[in-house]
């Protein structure tokens, strides 16, 4: 379920920069989905490793860390690449 939630949330957080910012090209919509992914993923990967949270249980601190995970290359992808 944790692994599901990290994925779901940087899907989000894709969706919705990719909302929020104006597209120059089609391929950035999926550039924005995947980076959200990628970073959320791998900072709830990051803090399993840690043994700070587990892959299988959805926690509040996991969560968490999907989400700013999934900012931080949103926001530099956005500010500094288009």
């Amino acid at each position: 379920m944790g692994i599901i939630s990290w994925i779901l949330s940087g899907l989000f957080f894709g969706v919705l920069t990719r909302l929020l910012t104006p597209v120059r090209r089609p391929d950035e919509a999926y550039i924005t989905v995947l980076l959200g992914i990628g970073g959320a993923v791998t900072a709830g990967w990051t803090l399993s490793l840690l043994s700070l949270t587990s892959p299988k249980e959805m926690s509040f601190i996991g969560l968490t860390a999907a989400v700013i995970g999934a900012i931080i290359p949103l926001l530099i992808y956005v500010r500094h690449f288009r």
